[in-house]
């Protein structure tokens, strides 16, 4: 049996298939981070596409109006450890929560529109691809059975999200990126509908039918995560970071190591923003402490393939170790950064050791480029 399957599917067929299902972004992928920035990007390519495809001329209409638009490809794996139907998305989750906010402000314009026999039909089409619908009637019996869940557990918007699927609000001062994207698509939605009385409706038909994308179904989490570390969302290239969570995340076996991971992670972030540096640059410099130990000294080469080593197995993120050398390593940065040579309560840095990371610290070179000559 093959280890993976790609297929095409349009947005309708890829999540109105969800029935008694759901896809799950699982606690070790990134926070949602599409900004306005990436929706208007996305809003524009769309409205952009069909419009130019929009015309009175029957030849074209005919030639034109089933043309395709892709949105690229998303990377799922079944959770077979869980009893429920879950799929868990690997990589494209900025895209796939995006467009099913773009379908809830469709799904709420529709439901404020009167006087329109179209309405109800394109609501049928909407509704199974955002809840769980009555398999005879198509009507939505309950609104929170939606077909999609995020576990992020850095993620404290959670619950805004889900909400917002459920019941078409979103808090008006709510600033989170959920919220605030679905209120540009909600006011995006009325403006093309003012402007384009006639074409509205095929606009989300367009989207519904004619916007494609190419599902990457494993059988296998190795196999997904694999993937995963080779393709990109839309705009939103995976760092180094997003990989190395996603490897350790796959060798933790029990809930419980997975919880405490995830723990360990939040906190390992929540320091590493205190310090000044990002996640990347703590493994770069944990990179050094490696080469420091080993004694190599040979030319420095990317941090992935480091990481990854000659036979792609990413051994050094697998000592039982590793998070507990992170945290320290972000403690030391964080000192630096506070200028205290004190570490839990001890001297933990020599004051002569500290002058020169003082002064590294306003050096125009970044501290952490400059790290690898202490620890080697």
């Amino acid at each position: 049996m093959a280890e993976l399957n790609v297929t095409k599917k349009s947005i309708s067929g890829l999540f109105s298939e969800m029935q008694g299902s759901k896809f799950i972004i699982p606690d070790y992928q990134r926070p949602y981070k599409w900004d306005f920035e990436k929706c208007q990007t996305l809003w524009q390519d769309l409205t952009g596409f069909f419009g130019d495809r929009i015309t009175t001329e029957k030849y074209y209409l005919e030639r034109k109006i089933n043309e395709e638009y892709y949105l690229g490809t998303v990377v799922t794996c079944k959770n077979d450890e869980s009893e429920k139907k879950e799929i868990e998305v690997i990589d494209g989750q900025q895209r796939i929560t995006s467009l099913l906010l773009l379908l809830r402000a469709f799904y709420s314009k529709l439901e404020k529109s009167t006087n329109d026999p179209n309405i109800s039909g394109l609501m049928n089409q909407i509704a199974p691809c955002i809840w769980d619908v009555n398999p005879i009637s198509g009507a939505v019996s309950n609104f929170t059975k939606i077909h999609i869940e995020s576990r992020v557990a850095t993620a404290s918007d959670n619950g805004a999200f889900h909400a917002i699927l459920e019941t078409g609000q979103a808090n008006p001062g709510a600033t989170d990126l959920y919220s605030t994207n679905y209120r540009y698509f909600l006011f995006q939605c009325d403006e093309y509908a003012k402007d384009n009385p006639t074409h509205w409706q095929g606009f989300c038909v367009f989207i519904l039918k004619n916007c494609i994308i190419l599902p990457i179904d494993c059988e296998k989490l190795d196999t997904a995560l694999t993937i995963f570390s080779t393709l990109n969302d839309r705009g939103m290239p995976l760092s180094d970071s997003d990989v190395f969570k996603a490897k350790i995340y796959g060798t933790k076996t029990t809930d419980l190591e997975k919880s405490e991971f995830t723990k360990a992670w939040i906190d390992l972030t929540e320091t590493v923003e205190k310090a000044g540096i990002s996640l990347d640059d703590l493994f770069r410099n944990y990179s050094h402490v490696i080469r420091g130990r080993d004694g190599v000294k040979t030319k420095e080469i990317g941090l992935r393939k480091f990481y990854a080593g000659q036979d792609n197995k990413f051994n050094k993120l697998k000592p039982a170790n590793l998070m507990k050398e992170l945290e320290e390593l972000a403690d030391f940065w964080l000192m630096v950064k506070e200028e205290n040579s004190l570490y839990q309560q001890k001297p933990f840095i020599s004051d002569e050791a500290f002058q020169y990371l003082h002064c590294l610290a306003h050096y125009p070179v970044p501290i952490f480029a400059l790290s690898g000559a202490l620890s080697e």
